[in-house]
């Protein structure tokens, strides 16, 4: 579907995500690094071990060089050692949810405005139509969608936009919210 105003709202701090994906990859080094001392050296789980650490450190150097990273990688390569090496299927599968869902949890909040919803790219996604709403307004780098059910959703935008932008944007809002 194509929008008409699309509006980035401003990025959460992930720090919480990144520390517990920094904890369970960490979790599964440990272990992997004692059973790979129990099991006498074998070469399959030095492979895994290297591997997550390697994922997990490329992970922490984005983070410093962009300000946001990744770690599915590693914690998919995690549930890899957690399946075959260690056999706990359920761990496996945790870490497989975990390295799925961490893309979408880190995905940029955008609400998108059209002529028929609006919709928030959330998981999954909301939609609501023009006549749930009783007003929606971008003032001062902060977008507010007031509700009818008295639910109210208010964030700042990721950029400032212009003073000319907003009056279209919520001239644009105003007439759908009148049902032209």
């Amino acid at each position: 579907m194509v929008y008409d105003y699309v509006i980035t709202m401003r990025r959460s701090d992930y720090r919480l995500v990144d520390m517990i994906s920094t904890i369970m990859c960490l979790f599964t080094v440990l272990l992997l690094a004692y059973t790979y001392y129990l099991s006498h050296y074998t070469w399959s789980v030095l492979v895994i071990v290297l591997l997550v650490i390697a994922a997990w450190v490329y992970s922490t150097w984005q983070k410093k060089k962009k300000g946001i990273t990744f770690y599915r990688t590693a914690l998919l390569l995690s549930a890899v050692g957690w399946f075959y090496i260690l056999g706990n299927i359920w761990m496996g599968v945790l870490y497989v949810i975990a390295g799925l869902f961490e893309k979408q949890v880190k995905f940029p909040e955008e609400v998108g405005f059209s002529a028929k919803e609006v919709v928030f790219n959330s998981f999954p996604k909301k939609r609501m139509k023009w006549i749930e709403l009783n007003n929606v307004v971008l003032k001062d780098g902060l977008l507010t969608v007031d509700q009818k059910n008295n639910k109210v959703y208010q964030k700042e935008v990721d950029e400032m936009v212009s003073e000319k932008t907003e009056s279209e944007f919520n001239e644009f809002c105003r007439q759908h919210l009148k049902g032209v």
